[in-house]
């Protein structure tokens, strides 16, 4: 294959840009993550957490309600942290130069949703305030790319619901 050819196959949406562009995909690392609440006092709610995300691959963060999964990711992204100390190496591409926030991003825990759309409707707000820079056509054939990548093309037009107040999408719909 060709560089050019395999360049092209790496195709990723570049936020700032008024363009796709091919770019080089890259690998985040975090490591000795700890975080703790400020005051009153020094509580640790993580501590000495390691892990990667290679490119290519789904990684998934699982563990018991009130784990710390939603603090690690927040930590990542440097979101939500008042009151907290976060201390340890976030690592893009194998630096602390990059920002995460600059080539990544995450949908937050169900409550960030609107229970009243579709999967379409959500996605289609979101996409359209992380990739401003695109015209509406190339912000739509971008959604449309990545619903079929996440299997979410079938379940499009589905409420996305509020647990035990408007049955909506579930785990099934997939």
């Amino acid at each position: 294959m060709s560089k050019e050819k395999e360049a092209s196959s790496q195709a990723v949406f570049c936020p700032p840009s008024d363009a796709l562009q091919d770019i080089i995909p890259l690998t985040l690392a975090w490591h000795n993550i700890r975080v703790a609440r400020k005051n009153p006092s020094d509580v640790v709610i993580l501590d000495g957490i390691n892990g990667c995300a290679l490119p290519t691959e789904v990684v998934a963060l699982m563990g018991a309600s009130g784990a710390g999964k939603t603090t690690l990711l927040n930590s990542l992204m440097g979101r939500n942290l008042k009151g907290l100390n976060v201390t340890g190496d976030i690592l893009i591409g194998g630096t602390k130069d990059v920002k995460i926030v600059d080539v990544s991003g995450y949908v937050q825990q169900e409550e960030m949703f609107m229970p009243t759309l579709t999967v379409y409707e959500h996605l289609s707000i979101q996409a359209g305030i992380r990739l401003s820079g695109l015209s509406r056509k190339d912000i739509n054939q971008k959604l449309s790319e990545i619903m079929e990548e996440l299997g979410l093309v079938k379940c499009k037009d589905s409420i996305i619901g509020l647990s035990g107040i408007k049955k909506g999408i579930s785990g099934k719909n997939f």
